[in-house]
């Protein structure tokens, strides 16, 4: 291949990509290879931007299930929806029926991936209610790890 050929294809491709942003190539990408049923598209408006932007969203199921993070879907394994876990992760529930008649739960990092990821602003009330929860949790789960430590000896 000379040259000449290989730019041309090069050009090619890039006319391909349509002059998409990473972003939504991620999320095009997100949305076609998973079959996740609690995966989600939504439309928020950017003010940074001036527009609307699409985020994608990683629900967690009912209660018994793995907790996972919205952003990214990782899920944690080991914390369970509906159990003292809960309270280590920032909760957020969309209850506007645009995903469908029953709310979708998400759980955050922090209040900060919140604000990142659905582009508006928390209370700073709730942030400083969230961090004594959050503390009062990770105490909480290293005193059972203490405990179960001093009784496996």
């Amino acid at each position: 291949m000379n040259y000449y050929e290989y730019e041309q294809e090069y050009n090619d491709m890039e006319d391909d990509m349509s002059f998409q942003s990473n972003r939504q190539k991620v999320n095009n990408v997100l949305t076609d290879a998973t079959n996740d049923k609690l995966c989600y598209k939504a439309s928020r408006f950017s003010v940074d931007a001036g527009k609307n932007k699409q985020v994608m969203l990683f629900a967690s199921g009912a209660i018994g299930t793995t907790i996972r993070n919205a952003v990214s879907g990782e899920r944690y394994i080991g914390h369970r929806v509906g159990t003292r876990n809960e309270d280590l992760y920032f909760k957020a529930m969309i209850c506007t029926g645009e995903f469908g008649p029953d709310p979708v739960t998400l759980f955050y990092d922090s209040p900060e991936q919140y604000e990142r990821h659905m582009l508006t602003t928390v209370d700073r009330e709730v942030k400083t209610m969230f961090m004594h929860k959050q503390r009062a949790a990770i105490s909480a789960e290293n005193k059972v790890v203490r405990r179960s430590s001093v009784l496996v000896r």
